[in-house]
């Protein structure tokens, strides 16, 4: 019988104990096991005998548009401040990074975030409709913040 292979918690936010997410995953609101940072459930990424890291899958568009039209309203509110086109280049490079990004099978310049408070696409096109272009919206992790 194989061994159990469980998941890597990663904080949802820093400061917020709890809160985790699997890095290899993307599963999110689970707990921590104990003090070798396991958690209670397996990991579903795992494929026979070797980890593999799963497609993590989008929020469900009610809850992705939700959150967007939430982070719009609030980017207009706050007057619409944008960022640098280096600004967006730095906040694209930390989500490609993040195990919680999908990228897009047909354009690899674009992905999305699967993180349940966010699943916002990713992209340096076009910044006036992307969160990462908009200088108030802040990563859900915290891997990048609001600077507006």
């Amino acid at each position: 019988m194989p061994a159990v292979i469980w998941c890597i918690p990663v904080p949802v936010k820093r400061g917020e104990p709890g809160q985790w997410v699997c890095s290899r995953c993307g599963r999110g609101d689970v707990e921590r096991r104990d003090t070798l940072d396991r958690i209670r459930r397996p990991c579903t990424a795992v494929e026979g005998d070797e980890l593999t890291p799963a497609q993590p899958s989008l929020p469900p568009f009610g809850k992705r548009l939700a959150n967007f039209s939430r982070a719009a309203i609030t980017h207009l509110l706050n007057g619409c401040p944008t960022c640098t086109q280096e600004q967006i280049d730095q906040r694209v490079t930390i989500c490609r990074k993040c195990p919680l990004y999908r990228p897009d099978t047909d354009n690899p310049e674009v992905g999305s975030c699967t993180h349940a408070k966010c699943g916002c696409g990713i992209t340096r096109e076009v910044k006036f409709l992307s969160k990462v272009g908009w200088l108030d919206q802040a990563c859900p992790l915290g891997k990048w913040p609001a600077t507006a």
